[in-house]
């Protein structure tokens, strides 16, 4: 009974995508009703992810705003640089308009 199992998931494996390209199709998690999806956070969009946490989330960061990090370039691009790291080692998602895949 167990052979027939791999027998059969091998099967099903061969004829979908190979294993690579499925990964780097990325899965959506949510739609909603106000044309925003929520996707995986791929490669092609890390650079729109690091501008949207410089240009929106530092400022309203408590710790940034307490430490002065936003009037200090030198301290923003290494906060960046440890962002990139966290989004390129961790699940990560971006929500995008749905029709243009604008995040």
């Amino acid at each position: 009974y167990h052979e027939f199992l791999t027998i059969e998931m091998e099967t099903v494996y061969d004829e979908e995508l190979p294993v690579l390209k499925r990964i780097k199709i990325p899965m959506v998690w949510e739609r909603m009703s106000c044309g925003v999806c929520i996707k995986d956070l791929q490669p092609d969009k890390y650079d729109v992810a690091l501008d949207i946490i410089q240009n929106n989330f530092l400022e309203d960061d408590p710790l940034c705003k307490a430490s002065a990090v936003l009037g200090n370039d030198v301290a923003i691009q290494e906060y960046l640089k440890v962002a990139l790291h966290w989004i390129q080692d961790t699940q990560s998602f971006l929500a995008v308009e749905d029709s243009t895949d604008r995040a």
